[in-house]
């Protein structure tokens, strides 16, 4: 347990230890859960990386601790200062000022060697991961997967919240508090089809596009129901809908207003988003959204008179990296210079699929939870520092900003000064 000098506890402390293994582009974060011996040879160094978690109610001050580490062939003591500042972060908001959405792509498990969705092994590995992703606050992402749809006839739909209620609950938990993203209502690359049980429990499949009278009649019941469901729950006001991924086309475009449309009709409080590859396909959307997500180059190079279109329609700019994209954590830092109201970062946060490699090349199987990547807790040390900079008063954030922006590309020393400088800019006195 950590002391200060005086002798006092540091209540409600928990430490996690993980071993850095890989690149460190590509680095993951192994829990130290098993036996290891001292490397040896060219991968002669244990890297490691280690976190605190303070309890809220713990008293500013400098404490003192000691971290053993032992095996059966070797055994190290390493002593270490922590500084408890004075400060609290606020839940991340709902909608900016800056808030995060990161991919969860928990669907596809089982493609990548994973359990089946929504088995017990699933549900497991899933709280796992959302409990490193929650550390970040941010959104919750759902699709057609999550409820089931039943058509008891012309008009008469039914629909199960099962599923969706239990994934809601586990991400709140993990403090994903953020907007309930709803991802796909129509297809841009093949035939659009809604999928649903009839009466007697039979699978059926419909083709229709937005626009026809049975897409409308489908959709329409289902987020009248789902928006209902969740006001029942106090979640109504964190509805968002992004109807389709990327519109380009004249016809997507189309479609995509057709689609808002119901939105907005089966209830207005529902948030409408888009993603679109630049802001040529964005802007004649502007009516039937309320959110923009431009690729990171585009949204954060965006021209001053297509920021202030958006401005002038309330509409909310996220900027988006897409996989292989660099994650770390001058994102969020950069997000809050350019102006954008927040970023929706890949899974890169998290390695749940591949094998990884540790020096020379040994290879670890692949993990059989999902385990956190240096670079993503990078980016949510950034987000941290960006929403401590929100706390300070505006006469001042700009030169703590430009300091951290400048830090962020030296990195060393010269970032974790300016990082301790802002702690100590926000810090209350006692």
């Amino acid at each position: 347990m950590p002391q200060t000098p005086a002798g006092q506890a540091l209540p409600g402390a928990v430490f996690e230890l993980f071993e850095v293994r890989g690149e460190q582009d590509h680095a993951i974060l192994a829990p130290l859960d098993a036996p290891h011996g001292m490397p040896s040879g060219d991968d002669a160094a244990l890297h490691l990386w280690l976190r605190v978690h303070v309890s809220p109610d713990a008293t500013p001050g400098i404490y003192g601790c000691v971290l053993t580490l032992q095996s059966e062939q070797w055994s190290a003591r390493l002593p270490l200062t922590l500084r408890v500042y004075n400060v609290m972060l606020d839940a991340p908001p709902a909608r900016g000022p800056l808030r995060a959405e990161f991919w969860q792509p928990w669907l596809t498990l089982d493609r990548l060697g994973g359990p089946e969705a929504f088995s017990d092994q699933w549900w497991d590995y899933v709280r796992d991961g959302v409990a490193e992703l929650g550390r970040g606050g941010g959104a919750v992402q759902v699709g057609r997967a999550y409820f089931g749809w039943t058509r008891l006839g012309p008009g008469n739909w039914q629909f199960d919240f099962t599923r969706f209620d239990r994934y809601i609950d586990l991400c709140e938990q993990a403090g994903l508090v953020g907007p309930i993203s709803y991802v796909g209502m129509f297809s841009t690359t093949g035939p659009t089809a809604i999928h649903y049980q009839d009466v007697d429990g039979a699978a059926q499949s419909l083709d229709c596009e937005p626009g026809s009278e049975a897409y409308a009649e489908a959709w329409g019941a289902f987020l009248e129901a789902l928006a209902a469901h969740c006001a029942e729950q106090g979640r109504g006001s964190r509805l968002v809908v992004w109807p389709a991924d990327r519109p380009e086309t004249d016809d997507d475009r189309t479609r995509f207003a057709c689609a808002a449309e119901i939105v907005r009709a089966a209830d207005p409080s529902i948030r409408t988003g888009v993603t679109a590859d630049d802001a040529g396909n964005a802007l004649p959307l502007l009516e039937s959204v309320d959110t923009v997500a431009l690729p990171w180059g585009a949204a954060i190079d965006l021209p001053s008179d297509v920021r202030q279109a958006l401005k002038a329609a309330r509409v909310e700019l996220l900027g988006y990296l897409g996989p292989g994209e660099a994650v770390g954590y001058g994102l969020a830092v950069d997000a809050l210079a350019r102006g954008l109201d927040g970023l929706l970062a890949p899974d890169q946060l998290l390695r749940i699929g591949q094998t990884a490699a540790r020096g020379a090349g040994a290879l670890y199987a692949a993990p059989t939870r999902p385990l956190p990547t240096v670079a993503g807790e990078r980016l949510l040390l950034g987000l941290q520092d960006a929403r401590l900079l929100m706390l300070l008063p505006p006469t001042s954030r700009d030169g703590a900003l430009a300091e951290l922006q400048a830090a962020a590309q030296e990195g060393g020393e010269n970032l974790q000064a300016a990082r301790v400088a802002l702690l100590e800019a926000v810090s209350r006195p006692m």
